[in-house]
This record gives C-alpha cells, sequence and structure tokens, in this order.
C-alpha cells in the first residue's frame, strides 16, 4: 500500500477573488503500490469541482544485454543506458567498445568479465538502482563489478556502487584519470601482466586499492601512481 499517512498540499494566495484557480501538486508514486487519494479544500465557502490526474513517465529508454559476446561489439550512445540483467563475459579474442557518455547499469550481484578486450572510455558503470540518491542504496543492490583476465583501458570513466569496481587476474589494465566511489573494494590487484593505474580519484570506498603481495615485486605496485584517496582506507 502507499504511504496513509503522508500529505502533499498546494495553497493559494487568494481564494476569494470570484476567478478560478487551477493548481497542481506534482507527486512521484511507486509501480505496483496501491494509492487511495483524497482531495480536501480548508476553509471552503462554496461548492467546487476537483479533478486529478496520474499519467505515466514517457517511456525510459535502455537496452538491456547480458550472456556471453562472442564477436566484436559496440555500445553507442543511442542505446544509454545499457542493462546489465545477467551476467556479461567478452570471449578471448573478442573486442567490446563502449563509447563515451555511456551508462552502463549493472543488475545487484551480476559482473562483467572479460577474457578479451574492452574499451570503455568515458563510460559510467554503475548498479542498476542507481537513482542518484545514495541514502537508497544498501549494499545489496551493488553489483559485483568488473573482473579482468584479458585487457581493458578505462579513462575518464566512473564506477560505482560495486563490490569490487576492478578485478585484476592476469590482466592488462589501463585505468586512468576515472573516478571510482561507493565499492566495497574499489581495485583488487591479483595477478598482472600490465598495470596503469593513474591520476585517479578513489572516493568513499571501505578498501580503496588492494594489492596481493605476491605481485608487489611484479609491477604490482610501480603501475600504481598519482590517485587520489578521500574517505575510508587506503592501500592495502
Amino acid at each position: 500500500e502507499g504511504n496513509s499517512d503522508e500529505e502533499i498540499s498546494r495553497s493559494s494566495i487568494n481564494n476569494n477573488d470570484g476567478v478560478d484557480s487551477n493548481y497542481s501538486v506534482t507527486r512521484y508514486f511507486d509501480a505496483g503500490k496501491t494509492y487511495y487519494i483524497g482531495i480536501y479544500h480548508a476553509n471552503v465557502k462554496e461548492t467546487g469541482s476537483y479533478s486529478i490526474k496520474i499519467t505515466s513517465p514517457p517511456p525510459f529508454p535502455a537496452t538491456a544485454v547480458g550472456g556471453i559476446i562472442t564477436e566484436d561489439t559496440v555500445w553507442d550512445l543511442s542505446g544509454s543506458p545499457y542493462i546489465v540483467r545477467s551476467d556479461i563475459t567478452v570471449a578471448s579474442g573478442v573486442t567490446l567498445t563502449i563509447k563515451p557518455n555511456v551508462t552502463v547499469k549493472v543488475n545487484p550481484k551480476l559482473h562483467i568479465s572479460v577474457s578479451g578486450n574492452m574499451i570503455a572510455d568515458g563510460v559510467n558503470f554503475t548498479s542498476s538502482k542507481d537513482d542518484g540518491d545514495i541514502t537508497t542504496l544498501y549494499t545489496s543492490d551493488y553489483w559485483t563489478g568488473i573482473t579482468a583476465s584479458g585487457q581493458i583501458s578505462c579513462d575518464n570513466a566512473t564506477i560505482k556502487y560495486a563490490s569490487t569496481g576492478l578485478y585484476c587476474s592476469g590482466s592488462k589494465v589501463n585505468l586512468t584519470n576515472s573516478t571510482i566511489s561507493n565499492c566495497q573494494i574499489g581495485v583488487n590487484v591479483q595477478r598482472t601482466t600490465g598495470l596503469n593505474i593513474s591520476n585517479n580519484t578513489f572516493l568513499n570506498n571501505p578498501r580503496h586499492i588492494y594489492v596481493n603481495i605476491n605481485c608487489i615485486g611484479s609491477n604490482g605496485l610501480r603501475g600504481i601512481s598519482e590517485n587520489s584517496i578521500a574517505g575510508s582506507s587506503s592501500y592495502n
């Protein structure tokens, strides 16, 4: 049911001028709920007529994606946002190119796994539950993140609301000039054949960057430089 004790109102600065007045109140309702709506007028002297109009918002353009990508694929701005409804795997030898300014929203607990190549410069990765209001997002709404065993290029991108924003497992990764925020772990480096994580902003992640001790002597730390860290932890 809808919220039974919620009141929304709109008042007039002049109710006694003999001129018909129209008032409007905008309220967004949750889909699938039942609401009981009453119209009340305080200090009314004469009977009036009232009407209520409920309209649906315009269709929200989105492209549903998921599964194994087995051929070179481009996600362009005309299909944005892309809603990931099942785990995505970019197969070995295949390139997924996501064009700048595209938004990719991933359903909770799902991941994007890259065995081939992903170019995602200027892309916004976030949870499908992200409506811009952090107070409504719980860790149960987080997506798993990007797992890279192939090659990834993310410049000027954003990664938000993931369990692990980017998990590097034997991959060649270029993550530059990007923002990784509100993830449980920003970047987790387990194995790498080439790492460039530089000039990024890590914000409000309980753990910003985790590097496996076995990677420290194999370019694990040398490829991480000039990053800005704020809110929560640090390197581990």
